[in-house]
């Protein structure tokens, strides 16, 4: 209700950008990126992946528990990230895959 029946003012730039494609898809049907959008909001959805493909350096910093998952949303190919800073619960035979496909990888203690 932020939003609706509202409008974002002439000097200023507001987005929305959906977390995931799971809350992207709920938003929108529920009808909520009509709201914004008539509020003047941008719907950016697609920001994150834009962000990455724009990016002349991509570093990605991920917990360790994270290596190895597969997700819905798809930011950029595993060939297209430069550093991965990741940590020591990271599974060892995925961090070495990833070095020998050339990705530059390491391990810390977050």
């Amino acid at each position: 209700d932020i939003a609706r029946g509202r409008k974002v003012a002439k000097h200023v730039e507001a987005w929305v950008v959906p977390g995931s494609v799971g809350v992207k898809r709920e938003a929108e049907a529920e009808g909520l990126h009509e709201v914004f959008l008539a509020a003047g909001f941008q719907w950016r959805a697609e920001m994150k992946r834009r962000m990455m493909a724009a990016a002349r350096r991509r570093i990605v910093v991920a917990d360790g528990s994270k290596i190895g998952l597969v997700e819905l949303a798809r930011l950029c190919s595993v060939d297209d990230v430069d550093l991965l800073v990741t940590g020591p619960s990271a599974d060892a035979a995925i961090v070495a895959a990833l070095s020998d496909r050339g990705m530059q990888v390491e391990v810390v203690d977050l």
